[in-house]
This record gives C-alpha cells, sequence and structure tokens, in this order.
C-alpha cells in the first residue's frame, strides 16, 4: 500500500466517507491536476479557479472529480456561499508537498 493511503484511509473512516476499491488512477497527480486544485482551494470556487488558470470550468470540474475519485471521498463540501474544504484536504496538501 502506497504511503499516502495508509495516512488518508484513516481520515476517509472516521469522516465516514464510503471506500472505493482502488483504480489505476489513483496516484495520477499531475501538475495541471495539483495547479487546479490548489486554484480552487484558494478561491472556493470552480469558475473562479477556472477564470484564474485560464480553462473552462469543465475542466477544472473534471481535475477535481478526479482527485475525489483518488482519494475516494470529496475534497470539497459544496454549499451556497462557495466550495468548504473537507477534513481530507490536510492530507493531501501535505502529501502534495512531499
Amino acid at each position: 500500500m502506497h504511503q499516502f493511503h495508509r495516512r488518508i484511509e484513516p481520515l476517509i473512516r472516521e469522516a465516514n466517507y464510503p471506500l472505493r476499491p482502488r483504480t489505476k488512477t489513483m496516484l495520477d497527480l499531475n501538475q495541471s491536476k495539483i495547479r487546479v486544485f490548489h486554484a480552487v482551494l484558494n478561491h472556493r470556487s470552480i469558475r473562479k479557479a477556472a477564470a484564474e488558470l485560464d480553462l473552462s470550468k469543465s475542466l477544472v470540474s473534471k481535475y477535481v472529480a478526479e482527485l475525489e475519485r483518488m482519494i475516494r471521498g470529496p475534497l470539497f463540501d459544496r454549499t451556497k456561499t462557495g466550495l468548504v474544504p473537507t477534513d481530507i484536504v490536510p492530507s493531501l496538501l501535505a502529501y502534495i508537498q512531499e
């Protein structure tokens, strides 16, 4: 098991996220996805992140969905006022910064 999953799986269980079978794309973190993740986290908005990165909203949404599939749980709670990071985000940030 990869080091990231050893650290993140207890958080997923603690937050009651459903554990899904691993997929081949689980650790497919490329620079594009990381940049999109950081922009969405900073702006708390898909639309604003897309505008900053000069990407379409659908591509930004796709990258966020792919990251959520990789960690097998949501990265953000969707609210009327924007996106709110879930408890897994700090672990993902630590993993990315390694």
